[in-house]
C-alpha cells in the first residue's frame, strides 16, 4: 500500500495589485463636453493600511503600516491617459465603463495627481447621474513597482515612488477601506484555520507511515523523505 504525500497549502494569489479609497469626492463635470476632473490620489499623506502579505513561506499575515505617495508616482499614467478608465464600482466590463483617460497631472491647487476623463456618449447622462448622486466615493487600483509589493512591514512608513495605476472606480462607499480590512480579518482567519488543518492532517500522515513501518513495511523513497523532513524524531 503506498499513501500519496500530503499537498501543500496552495500559495495566496498575486497581490501586486492595491486597492486604495480617497473617500468622498467632488467630481468637475462639464455636461456639455462629458468631461470628468477629480483628484485621484493626494501626494505625501500618510494613511493607516491594514492588509494581508504572505510570508517567506507563502502563509498570509495580517501586517499594519502607513503608506504614502510620492509626487511622480503615477508617471506611467501620465505618458498613457487613456489607458486609465472610469469604471462604475470595480467592474471593468464594457458595460460598467464609464469612460477613459485625456489627462494626468499634478496639482498643487489639489495636492496631488488631478485625472480627466472623456465619458462614453451612449452613457452620458446615468454616469453623470451616478457621479452626483449614489457613486460620490471613489477608489484607485495600481500595480506596485517602487518599492515592490511584500516588503511592507509593521509600523513602517511606506512611500510609493513608482505605480502603474490601472482602473479608478466611483463607489457607492466611501468607506471603501474599512469594508476592506473587515474583509481581510475574515480572510486571515480562514488562512489560520487552513493551516491548522493541513497540519493536522500532516501528523496523521506521519502517524500513518510511522505504523506501516511498525509492521515491517517498506516505505518508498518520498515517504522516507517526508518522515526524515516532518516525522517525530524517533524516526529519523
Amino acid at each position: 500500500m503506498t499513501l500519496p504525500l500530503l499537498p501543500t497549502l496552495p500559495a495566496l494569489p498575486d497581490l501586486a495589485d492595491i486597492t486604495r479609497s480617497v473617500g468622498t469626492v467632488e467630481y468637475d463635470i462639464d455636461r456639455v463636453k462629458g468631461v470628468v476632473e477629480a483628484l485621484i490620489v493626494p501626494y505625501m499623506k500618510p494613511a493607516h493600511i491594514i492588509e494581508v502579505i504572505p510570508d517567506a513561506a507563502g502563509r498570509g499575515q495580517i501586517v499594519e503600516y502607513d503608506e504614502q505617495f510620492a509626487q511622480g508616482s503615477l508617471e506611467r499614467a501620465k505618458a498613457a491617459p487613456n489607458r486609465v478608465g472610469l469604471t462604475f464600482t470595480h467592474e471593468t466590463s464594457m458595460p460598467n465603463r464609464m469612460g477613459y483617460g485625456l489627462a494626468l497631472r499634478d496639482s498643487a491647487t489639489e495636492g496631488g495627481a488631478v485625472m480627466t476623463w472623456q465619458l462614453y456618449r451612449d452613457t452620458l447622462d446615468r454616469s453623470v447621474e451616478l457621479l452626483t448622486t449614489s457613486h460620490t466615493g471613489m477608489s484607485v487600483t495600481a500595480r506596485c513597482i517602487r518599492p515592490q509589493r511584500g516588503t511592507e512591514r509593521n509600523g513602517a512608513l511606506v512611500t510609493r515612488q513608482a505605480v502603474h495605476l490601472t482602473t479608478v472606480a466611483a463607489t457607492d462607499d466611501p468607506a471603501y477601506v474599512d469594508t476592506r480590512v473587515l474583509a481581510i480579518r475574515e480572510r486571515q482567519a480562514i488562512l489560520e484555520a487552513e493551516q491548522e488543518r493541513t497540519e493536522q492532517q500532516a501528523n496523521r500522515y506521519v502517524d500513518s507511515l510511522l505504523l506501516l513501518r511498525s509492521y515491517g513495511r517498506t516505505l518508498t523513497p518520498a515517504q522516507d523523505e517526508y518522515l526524515a523532513e516532518h516525522g517525530h524524531p524517533i524516526a529519523r
